[in-house]
């Protein structure tokens, strides 16, 4: 009986922990239509990265449910990903550390995802001499179906790269464009606009932990193959590793959170949330009311869909560095209106999966209801039995001591 108890114990300890997503950071994200992919990342600071693969429906923007998905063949962090614009369903992750059952397996290999069935693979690449493995990076990829990745940090050697390398998803092949007059950068975002430009924002450059300042913007022309910088005016913006950009419909740029600090622990930075008006190039703050508004986050997930931003995952930032120990990470859904920059009230729903849950809780406690009240009336006729059988015997005896 202790036995049964313990198994069901451990059966719904399960089921509960199967609900939502565990808290995490430096996963690599993408949005697919209505679906917010997450892919790895960190679960805590001394842990070993994960090969979950989740994702957030946003079908209904005020009733988010998540999903959980193929988990990767390989534990994944610190990568980036994308959407291929030939298909808009299959994801890239590009870079990153990675490890399989046999130990590390950092390469320059891609790792594709068909959200459709939710199956992996990795394709044959042609030139694939040219992309060095590399991890805090940031991709964006074109109509065409190249995908741009700037720069980056071995995650072997921890060396530095100053080059602009392509990734060609019509022809599974690498290629490599003009070096960055040796500019070493990363943990930047990097934000494709309508013109072909790639805007670089925030990050640290070479080769140390100097932070790029936020008024000189880098940009990359995808069609000239050129580089550029653009003094931005308006509102000063505080340096930032590990912050999140998102275009909105109006042509600005988005950012928001972020550390002053590579090493995972860091302050916060201020402000939080910045526009950058791409035609201006002005900085701005808006006032945003507190209500409904996450806290400050670093190495967090954003996306725009529609006219609004999502955030989650992350590590939770405050006005001072922070311990290993003391590390906070975030698994909460955060949703800012663009339009008006108001944080609008989500109901969390839990995925099908979790509704599945509900009921198999629910047939468990039924289940131990049932087992219970057997017992009992076990118990109860075996006592009643005994009872009557002491009563005869009682009976008996009394007769016999009669008759003598």
């Amino acid at each position: 009986m202790l036995c049964f108890f313990l198994i069901l114990s451990a059966i719904f300890s399960y089921v509960v922990c199967q609900m939502l997503p565990s808290p995490r950071y430096l996963q690599a994200s993408a949005l697919v239509d209505a679906r917010f992919y997450f892919f790895g990342g960190y679960t805590s600071i001394n842990s070993s990265f994960t090969n979950e693969v989740w994702y957030l429906d946003l079908s209904d923007i005020t009733t988010t449910s998540w999903h959980k998905d193929a988990d990767m063949p390989v534990e994944y962090v610190l990568g980036s990903a994308c959407v291929s614009p030939i298909d808009n369903s299959t994801v890239l992750l590009v870079g990153g550390k990675m490890n399989t059952p046999n130990g590390h397996s950092n390469s320059s290999e891609i790792n594709i995802f068909n959200s459709n069935n939710s199956q992996w693979k990795r394709p044959k690449v042609r030139l694939s001499n040219i992309a060095t493995a590399r991890i805090d990076i940031s991709v964006v990829s074109k109509n065409d179906g190249k995908i741009f990745i700037l720069g980056g940090i071995s995650p072997d050697s921890a060396a530095w790269y100053d080059d602009m390398i392509i990734f060609d998803f019509t022809v599974m092949a690498w290629s490599k464009v003009s070096q960055l007059n040796g500019l070493k950068y990363a943990d930047y975002t990097a934000t494709l606009l309508p013109t072909g430009l790639i805007i670089y924002i925030g990050g640290r450059y070479n080769g140390k932990n100097t932070l790029a300042k936020m008024d000189n913007i880098l940009i990359f022309d995808t069609k000239s193959s050129s580089w550029s910088n653009k003094i931005a005016s308006g509102v000063s913006i505080g340096s930032r590793v590990g912050h999140s950009a998102v275009l909105t419909l109006n042509g600005s740029i988005i950012i928001y959170g972020g550390t002053s600090d590579d090493s995972n622990l860091g302050p916060q930075v201020l402000p939080d949330i910045a526009v950058l008006d791409v035609n201006s190039w002005a900085w701005s703050n808006p006032k945003i009311s507190q209500t409904n508004a996450p806290p400050s986050l670093t190495f967090h997930s954003a996306a725009l869909y529609g006219n609004y931003m999502i955030i989650t995952f992350g590590r939770i930032t405050s006005t001072f560095a922070v311990k290993s120990n003391n590390m906070t990470l975030n698994n909460n859904i955060y949703i800012l209106d663009t339009q008006n920059y108001t944080w609008i009230n989500t109901t969390k729903n839990t995925s099908e999966k979790g509704k599945f849950n509900y009921i198999l809780l629910f047939g468990i406690g039924a289940l131990l209801v049932a087992f219970s009240l057997v017992v009992v009336l076990i118990y109860k006729f075996k006592t009643r039995r005994q009872r009557q059988f002491k009563k005869t015997n009682s009976i008996h005896d009394t007769l016999n001591d009669e008759r003598i």
